[in-house]
């Protein structure tokens, strides 16, 4: 994962806590924000027999002032893939359907996590949020809006040990790139996506 670029957006997006309790005052009091790698997330946090989970690669937050995590953004990195071999410009990538694939998959994976996250109490019901989903060195900033109440319900298919969810040969044609891919070390990578609403 691409840090300083995630530390850019993150200082970016900060929202300050005013500490009281012992747990928070000795992160949040000193920082904005705290990076949580690979939070666990129960997807159905009140059955103990429901095992399934999802893991953001990092989740961006803070603690409350009961000790409580109250995340405020996260990240989902997915492996680089061949046309990236030679960093084309983000205005052709973003057409290629290797490129929508892997992107469509990580979109899923997000909202799981964001899904996760709302059952948890670690996001409110009806937040937007932001994920960074990359590819590396490619990424967009994802606003993941509130769910319906059959979106908050579903989950993505992970047929696979390391729980990556997978969408179907034929919705692959029709996933669209739900936002403007930056390529990290550009200028509009450390400027425009720091912009980013």
């Amino acid at each position: 994962m691409h840090i300083n670029a995630i530390f850019r957006w993150a200082r970016s997006h900060r929202t300050y806590l005013s500490a009281r309790s012992n747990v928070a005052s000795s992160t949040s009091a000193r920082y904005p924000f705290v990076i949580f790698p690979q939070l666990h997330l129960h997807w159905n946090p009140n059955q103990s027999k429901d095992r399934r989970s999802d893991i953001p690669d990092i989740g961006l937050g803070r603690f409350t002032d009961t000790g409580a995590i109250s995340l405020q953004g996260g990240a989902e990195q997915q492996a680089a893939i061949e046309i990236m071999r030679d960093l084309p410009p983000t205005s052709s990538i973003v057409e290629h359907h290797s490129f929508r694939t892997v992107i469509a998959n990580a979109c899923i994976q997000a909202a799981d996590q964001v899904k996760a996250a709302v059952k948890n109490g670690t996001v409110p019901r009806n937040t937007t949020i932001k994920w960074i989903i990359a590819s590396r060195p490619y990424f967009i900033i994802h606003a993941i809006e509130p769910f319906t109440r059959d979106e908050f319900t579903t989950r993505g298919d992970k047929p696979n040990p390391r729980g990556d969810a997978v969408i179907s040969p034929e919705c692959k044609v029709y996933m669209p790139v739900p936002g403007m891919p930056y390529l990290i070390g550009t200028e509009a990578a450390a400027y425009d996506a720091s912009e980013s609403k």
